[in-house]
């Protein structure tokens, strides 16, 4: 128990400096994680097969104060620039993974949360980065945490685009279900939605179910 208190203040410390940064990633963390908090619990309580427990839901959520991390060491131009990023500029800004575990690295304790981590921007399909990793190769830490990530950044307005209904949101995981998220994720997160378990309003409150 002490540990995990220990990591506990330590992923809110290091999530805390992404945050201060800039104020649009401060709110983007705080709702990805209550949404992955929120389709993992339902992934136990629903499919058990996934091999769900408590304290892997605790690396989960970690892993999702972490998940951007890395974007301090992005050019402040590329982070906030309106409208789509050059070719070049996007490549930057994928390298935001593996800065993201370069810096994990660094902290023995929390090592354990590189998988999801590294795994968000994965696809299904396997068209995804950094890795190329395909299907159930995946880490369920990072097939979660790829619903939740989406979802916000559909939601939310960010600097190169404007917010979209939650309606939209939810046409856009059905209609990559199979390709970019795991099929039976992205289902759930949609009725989670439908069934007004997720909201965005209460998502930065952090959200039980």
């Amino acid at each position: 128990e002490k540990q995990k208190h220990m990591n506990e203040v330590l992923v809110d410390s290091l999530s805390n400096i992404v945050e201060f940064r800039n104020l649009e990633s401060e709110q983007h963390i705080k709702r990805t994680r209550a949404f992955t908090r929120c389709l993992g619990t339902s992934v136990m309580k629903l499919y058990p097969e996934y091999e769900l427990t408590e304290e892997k839901l605790d690396i989960i959520e970690w892993a999702s104060s972490l998940h951007d991390i890395g974007k301090i060491a992005i050019p402040e131009n590329i982070i906030t620039k309106p409208g789509q990023l050059s070719d070049e500029e996007y490549g930057i800004m994928k390298t935001h993974v593996e800065h993201s575990i370069a810096i994990i690295r660094h902290l023995p304790s929390l090592d354990y949360l590189i998988p999801a981590v590294v795994g968000h921007h994965e696809r299904w399909d396997g068209r995804g980065y950094p890795r190329g990793i395909t299907g159930e190769e995946l880490p369920i830490g990072a097939r979660c945490l790829a619903v939740a990530d989406a979802f916000d950044a559909i939601t939310s307005v960010r600097s190169y685009k404007p917010s979209y209904p939650v309606e939209y949101a939810c046409q856009e995981l059905r209609k990559q279900a199979g390709r970019q998220f795991d099929p039976t994720l992205a289902e759930l997160f949609v009725k989670l939605v439908e069934n007004g378990t997720i909201t965005v309003e209460n998502a930065a409150q952090g959200m039980k179910n």
